[in-house]
């Protein structure tokens, strides 16, 4: 205990299941928050977020991405392909989310475009990416997709991903949830 002169304080860790459960959870915040800041960092410097997983691909040639949106988007699978820009804050905000969803969707290739390269730049200018972030969706090789949308409005793609997403055994009107991470 400390003597009344002194600054030094004792901190009692409540045992209570609760406030172990709290405390958990709080611990749990504090580590996401710190990764959702170092895949902001990541994107800045025009890499991957950490831990991508194996759906989420960077491009980095024109060749490239239209190769793998061919390839990837065969059988009415659906390709997600995200532009943005290492400049672009709002585009480095997202790459949390993003990495999220396509964890989430494993079924669904995510490519990432990342127009710092002058001739990404302009092959993405001439498939109509004129602010960023934007996205494009494929199927079959086909676009049936096009928007942007930034961490505030992260609905519209996954409202898009799901009105896309191929389900097994589902008929067209069937709902995806699958696709609505938080």
């Amino acid at each position: 205990m400390a003597s009344a002169g002194s600054n030094l304080s004792t901190i009692t860790i409540s045992p209570h299941p609760d406030a172990l459960r709290r405390r958990r959870e709080a611990e749990a915040r504090q580590q996401q928050h710190l990764q959702q800041a170092q895949d902001t960092l990541r994107s800045f410097e025009g890499k991957l977020a950490t831990d991508a997983p194996e759906n989420m691909l960077s491009i980095l040639t024109p060749s490239e991405l239209d190769f793998r949106i061919k390839a990837h988007s065969r059988d009415d699978k659906l390709v997600v392909v995200h532009f943005k820009g290492n400049w672009c804050t709002a585009c480095a905000r997202m790459q949390y989310k993003l990495k999220q969803i396509a964890m989430h969707n494993q079924e669904i290739t995510f490519m990432v475009v990342d127009l710092a390269d002058e001739e990404l730049f302009k092959h993405s200018a001439s498939m109509g990416v004129n602010q960023l972030p934007y996205f494009h969706l494929y199927k079959n090789g086909d676009q049936v997709a096009k928007f942007t949308c930034n961490l505030a409005t992260i609905n519209v793609l996954r409202a898009e991903i799901a009105a896309h997403k191929k389900v097994p055994g589902a008929g067209p009107d069937a709902i995806v949830y699958s696709a609505m991470v938080n």
